[in-house]
C-alpha cells in the first residue's frame, strides 16, 4: 500500500515537472489557471460527447418563444385572438379547395329570375262617365190613373221599387240626374195609405229619371197631428244626408195622376205641385 502510493505520487510529481517543461516552452495565457488546467490534465479525460453540426440551432428554434402574444403569431395574425385568425385560415382553405376540387363556374353576376306570374288583384271599380239626362225624360206616359185595390206589402213594394240604394236611394242607372229631389212625408196610423203611396209614386219618380230618396216622418203617440212640426223635421234630417236640389212636403194620401208632373224645383220660386186634387173636382181654389 505504501509502495503503490508512492508510485502514485511519483506520477503526479512526473507529471507536475513536464507541465512546468511545457509552461517554459509555451507561455500560457493572460488569465489562464495553471491549476484548474492540472487538474483536468491529472483526472483521467472523459469521452465528449459528438454534436450534430446543426443540433444548436435546432434546440435554439425549439427553445424560442413565439414573438406574438398567441403561439398563432407565427404564421401572421399579430394579436389577434386565436379564433378569429383561426376562423380566417379556415376560410382561406375553403376558398382554396373549392378554387382547386370543385368544378370551374361562371362568376360573372347571375341573370335575375323571372317572378312568377301572379293574377293582378282587382283595383278600385271604375264607372263609366254618363252623360246629363234630358229635360223631358223619353220615359213619360202620361196620365196614369191610380187603380183602387187592395196595395201590396212592403215586401212585394220593395221588389217592384227597382234598384235602390240601402235608405231608398234611386238615381237613374244609364243617366245624370239633373234633379236631386228629397220627398218628406208626415205620417201616423196610415199603413194602407202609405204602402198605396209607394206602390204608385216609385215607378213614376224613376220614369222621370231623377235622383231621390223619400223620407217617412212618423209621429208617436196619441196626441193631436203636428203636420208642420214633422215637416221641419223631415227637411232637417234629408239635409244631413245630402244637399238635395228640392224638397217636397207630399201628403201620404195623395196620388199622382200624371208623371209629365215633375217632382223637381225651379231655380228662383217654389212650385205648387197639387194644384188640382179630385175631391174637389179639379178646381183649383
Amino acid at each position: 500500500m505504501m509502495q503503490h502510493f508512492m508510485t502514485q505520487n511519483r506520477r503526479e510529481e512526473n507529471l507536475l515537472s513536464e507541465l512546468r517543461g511545457l509552461r517554459t516552452s509555451f507561455p500560457m495565457m493572460p488569465g489562464a489557471q495553471t491549476a484548474s488546467t492540472c487538474r483536468n490534465l491529472a483526472s483521467p479525460a472523459k469521452p465528449q460527447k459528438q454534436h450534430h453540426p446543426n443540433e444548436t440551432l435546432f434546440h435554439r428554434h425549439r427553445s424560442r418563444k413565439p414573438t406574438g402574444f398567441f403561439p398563432m403569431a407565427r404564421f401572421g395574425c399579430g394579436r389577434l385572438p386565436k379564433f378569429l385568425c383561426s376562423a380566417a385560415l379556415l376560410g382561406v382553405l375553403t376558398l382554396l379547395l373549392n378554387n382547386v376540387f370543385l368544378e370551374p363556374h361562371d362568376h360573372t353576376s347571375p341573370e335575375p329570375k323571372p317572378e312568377p306570374k301572379t293574377e293582378a288583384e282587382p283595383g278600385p271599380r271604375s264607372f263609366p262617365v254618363l252623360a246629363n239626362c234630358n229635360k223631358l225624360s223619353p220615359l213619360l206616359v202620361g196620365p196614369c190613373t191610380p187603380r183602387r185595390y187592395s196595395p201590396p206589402s212592403m215586401e212585394e213594394i220593395q221588389k217592384k221599387s227597382g234598384p235602390l240604394s240601402p235608405g231608398g236611394l234611386y238615381s237613374p242607372p244609364d243617366c245624370r240626374a239633373l234633379h236631386r229631389s228629397a220627398i218628406v212625408i208626415p205620417y201616423r196610423n196610415r199603413a194602407s195609405h202609405l204602402r198605396s203611396l209607394l206602390d204608385h209614386l216609385h215607378p213614376i219618380l224613376q220614369r222621370q229619371q231623377i235622383q231621390y230618396r223619400i223620407y217617412v216622418v212618423e209621429q208617436w203617440g196619441q196626441g193631436t197631428f203636428n203636420k208642420g212640426r214633422l215637416l221641419n223635421a223631415g227637411v232637417q234630417e234629408a239635409l244631413r244626408d245630402d244637399n238635395w236640389t228640392c224638397i217636397i212636403p207630399h201628403d201620404v194620401d195623395l196620388l199622382l195622376e200624371d208623371d209629365r208632373n215633375m217632382y223637381s224645383c225651379k231655380p228662383n220660386n217654389p212650385t205648387h205641385l197639387s194644384v188640382a186634387i179630385d175631391k174637389f173636382n179639379y178646381v183649383y181654389g
